[in-house]
């Protein structure tokens, strides 16, 4: 009985994690097509997750496909806080509270995805990038704010650099089974993994970078979040190409998470 109820519970943790992937694939999807938008002249949308979801609500169904990215974003978050808990039981001390840790971490990040796409389904929205800038006025205000930004930027950056880092390795491939490793359906996902990956890093990046910058110039309207930061790829010379160039690898990205979830390793 035990057993049965054990993979009972396991096969639902997959079909959660599957629904997670799926819903944050098409997240970045959404990110690439306001990136798009943004590169060709459109300058009354953001192009953060927040922006794109907010703009979905707008189309045909739209409303309902936010509620659904919500619900599987926070099945996700779910399946990452058991995972922590009691995932990795096979492994060794050192690997298992690594994989622990990183669940964690992807169960933090998920559902602060999931809490966005829940409020913007449930209310009329608002100004997200606004919000981030003013939270970063109000840090600002704060004695040590400068040093509490700059901290923040620094972990910003270590979490671009990481992803980056499994981009140009392939270190990701352990995030798919084997099958979805091999042949030419496998060549695929992983390049679009190695694509998306260092794309998503390169972006997270500029994302700290601008953090450190608004700390440290004391201009808090530098730090606008994923928004401000393809605004300003978008100003630089040749930027709205480079902007599309962005907009592909965050949509690979995303693809390798639909690839992810159909050869999903654990």
């Amino acid at each position: 009985m035990t057993t049965a109820l054990r993979a009972d519970a396991d096969q639902g943790l997959a079909w959660a994690t599957r629904a997670g992937l799926v819903a944050y694939g098409l997240l970045h999807l959404l990110v690439a097509w306001v990136a798009v938008e943004l590169a060709l002249g459109d300058r009354h949308h953001e192009s953060s997750g927040q922006g794109a979801l907010r703009q979905l609500t707008d189309q045909q169904l739209g409303h309902a496909l936010v509620w659904a990215i919500a619900v599987a974003m926070l099945a996700f978050c779910l399946s990452r806080v058991i995972e922590g808990f009691v995932g990795h039981r096979d492994e060794g001390r050192g690997d298992r509270w690594r994989h622990r840790a990183r669940a964690w971490g992807q169960a933090v990040a998920y559902g602060a995805i999931g809490g966005s796409a829940l409020a913007i389904a449930t209310t009329s929205g608002g100004g997200g990038s606004r919000t981030e800038r003013s939270l970063t006025a109000r840090v600002l205000d704060h004695p040590g704010g400068v040093v509490v930004l700059v901290l923040v930027a620094l972990v910003i950056l270590a979490v671009g650099l990481h992803h980056t880092y499994r981009g140009l390795t392939r270190d990701f491939r352990d995030e798919l089974s084997a099958g979805g490793r091999t042949g030419e359906a496998g060549t695929v996902y992983l390049a679009f993994g190695q694509v998306g990956h260092t794309a998503k890093g390169v972006v997270i990046i500029l994302v700290g970078g601008l953090v450190a910058y608004a700390g440290l110039s004391h201009h808090p309207r530098k730090s606008g979040g994923l928004d401000e930061t393809l605004r300003t790829v978008r100003d630089q010379p040749f930027g709205p190409a480079l902007l599309v160039a962005v907009a592909a690898g965050i949509a690979c990205y995303g693809l390798f998470c639909f690839a992810q979830a159909r050869h999903l390793s654990r």
